[in-house]
């Protein structure tokens, strides 16, 4: 047992003078704050403390601070529906500064949205040589299906229709037979009972739809293909297009016939033009004016009035002046009438022929028809050079 004498006594109040009371009541805190904050001193826990905690108490708070931050829940997820707790907790959990910038979040992505709807889709910013090396987007293409032989469309077009989901075909013109490299599920539909509305709306719902789809024009698309009026609703519903150009009948008939259109100072020029009917033709391209030229001239649908044609080329060209009549070109059951402007009218007649048929006329027919030799060209000619081939010296 320790001493009495081996315990510590408290230390004996200094004798300043005062009376005790007095010394407590200068103890005492000046105020209620004052207070306070030497309570809540005593109680205030150093870094240290909490570090030197039970580890059971840190794990339990991480854990409480991971399934917290686990329920946590954007903006982004209350518009999508993916919340995994109630809207309303969440935001508590957040503050009300990021509720406040999840609403400006909000405010701002529909603004985006709104914008794009506004400009429609992307312009398309690869280069020109990028483009034709395929499109970048889901395209509306208008191919050329040639004058109808199916192995004289294009590559290109033949890529498209073998690639295609839907393929809208001037059916009454172009050969099925070139169709038939298509995907088995691709869908062909008709236009030749349909309107420019339904047509365009058709080829608008495929590609929204997220369809490859291909306008089957006969031809070359450019020539008589009314595509200019299909791109304008194209463009205003803002759905992309391309052109993949074809064979035009002018050039096969040419084929056939083994016709040059410009011949050495005999013809140096082609016209490919049609007579006027339903559709007018503007003032200065009448037929008449044109044919006044004399020079080499493919007439495109205007057959079923070969009796004004006849007379104008008469009139043009002569009465007895050879022109060909080719009628399907290229088709298997092509066939070609030798006639002349006078006797057009009787010799379309006769054959029963009053459309698919490409009239062809001019100086380089009649060289041709009656075999007649035409000057040789300065292309291959030894006395004279270019940037390919030096003047050969005599």
């Amino acid at each position: 047992m320790s001493k009495a004498s081996d315990i510590a006594q408290p230390p004996a109040e200094p004798n300043d003078g005062k009376p005790a009371a007095g010394r407590e009541s200068q103890d005492k805190p000046i105020n209620a704050r004052e207070e306070k904050r030497q309570e809540g001193g005593d109680r205030r826990q150093t870094g240290t403390d909490r570090r030197d905690g039970p580890k059971d108490r840190r794990a339990a708070d991480k854990e409480r601070r991971g399934s917290s931050s686990d329920r946590r829940v954007t903006g982004e997820d209350r518009r999508k529906g993916t919340a995994a707790v109630p809207p309303e907790a969440g935001e508590r959990r957040r503050g009300p500064d990021r509720r406040v910038a999840d609403r400006r979040n909000a405010a701002a992505s529909r603004r985006g949205t709104a914008a794009d709807d506004r400009r429609g889709p992307a312009r398309d910013r690869r280069s020109a040589a990028d483009r034709r090396k395929g499109p970048g987007r889901n395209e509306v293409l208008f191919v050329g299906a040639g004058p109808g032989a199916p192995d004289l469309i294009t590559v290109a077009g033949r890529k498209a229709l073998e690639e295609a989901d839907l393929i809208v075909a001037a059916g009454s013109l172009v050969n099925p037979e070139i169709m038939a490299c298509r995907k088995p599920d691709c869908l062909v539909v008709d236009s030749a009972p349909m309107n420019l509305a339904e047509i365009v709306k058709t080829m608008v719902d495929g590609q929204r739809a997220g369809k490859k789809v291909v306008r089957l024009h006969t031809g070359d698309p450019s020539l008589y293909g009314a595509i200019h009026e299909q791109f304008v609703l194209l463009k205003t519903a803002r759905v992309p297009h391309r052109v993949i150009p074809g064979v035009t009948a002018a050039m096969a008939a040419a084929a056939s016939l083994g016709l040059e259109f410009t011949l050495p100072e005999i013809t140096q020029t082609l016209i490919m033009t049609r007579m006027a009917g339903r559709t007018p033709v503007p003032s200065g391209e009448e037929l008449a004016a044109l044919a006044s030229h004399r020079a080499s001239m493919a007439l495109y649908l205007s057959a079923a009035q070969a009796g004004e044609v006849g007379k104008v080329l008469g009139e043009a060209y002569g009465p007895d002046a050879p022109l060909a009549v080719c009628i399907r070109v290229s088709w298997p059951d092509a066939r070609t009438l030798w006639t002349t402007p006078g006797e057009l009218a009787g010799t379309l007649a006769k054959a029963g022929v009053d459309r698919h048929a490409l009239i062809v006329v001019g100086p380089a027919v009649a060289t041709l028809r009656n075999g007649v030799d035409a000057p040789k060209s300065k292309l291959y000619d030894p006395r004279f050079g270019h940037a390919h081939r030096p003047k050969q010296k005599k």
